[in-house]
């Protein structure tokens, strides 16, 4: 089972998420995102993170990082 399998099953129990913004790239950050609703802390990391108010809009990051 490939892990992005697993998210529905694991990520509704975490408290703290780290997404690689390889995931934009790859296009998974949205099923990513939609099962990390109820995590307290969201982060984008790495080189390709778009640094921009505007993606806040649209991502509920708590946290953007290069």
């Amino acid at each position: 089972m490939k892990f992005i399998e697993k998210i529905p099953s694991v990520l509704p129990d975490c408290e703290v998420v780290l997404i690689t913004a390889t995931s934009i790239i790859n296009e998974t950050i949205d099923d990513i995102l939609v099962h990390a609703g109820n995590c307290k802390y969201v982060a984008l990391l790495g080189h390709s993170t778009p640094l921009t108010a505007v993606c806040n809009a649209f991502i509920r990051l708590k946290f953007f990082c290069c």
